[in-house]
């Protein structure tokens, strides 16, 4: 028996619900690429900006550790020297230590809470950044 090649006829193709729904989603994702890919460049821009902003906080915190120390360091060397040598064979020698250990300690607890209240704004580092992610997102999950 000989069949000839134009009698043969393939299998009807039947239709595969994988690859359906891969092509679909490949056309989503082509209609949201260009809108993803705007939106991680505003989201990149907008992370820049507040990583400049979160280094000027940082900046100024130790601008402040440095100068407060240094501050501190030079007035309590000299004012409790004078203070020292002015009441050194008085009755008040006494008073005046306990007034400099007084002031000293609250110079620093100033310095000390100026400190934690720049620290604490910590928390709303990148806090615009991580809004927008978020919102890109379900922009993202709606479009698909």
């Amino acid at each position: 028996m000989e069949t000839s090649d134009a009698s043969v006829q393939p299998p009807p193709l039947k239709p595969n619900a994988n690859a359906i729904f891969t092509l679909k989603a490949i056309c989503r994702m082509h209609a949201v690429g260009g809108l993803l890919t705007g939106q991680a460049a505003l989201l990149g821009q907008l992370c820049f900006i507040e990583w400049k902003e979160e280094k000027n906080r940082l900046l100024k915190m130790q601008l402040i550790i440095l100068i407060g120390f240094a501050c501190l360091l030079c007035v309590m060397l000299f004012v409790g020297a004078l203070m020292l040598v002015l009441s050194w064979r008085t009755i008040y020698y006494v008073p005046t230590a306990a007034s400099l250990i007084a002031m000293y300690g609250l110079g620093f607890w100033l310095a000390w809470s100026h400190f934690w209240k720049i620290s604490a704004q910590s928390d709303q580092a990148f806090a615009a950044s991580r809004a927008e992610l978020v919102a890109s997102i379900n922009l993202l999950k709606n479009q698909l």
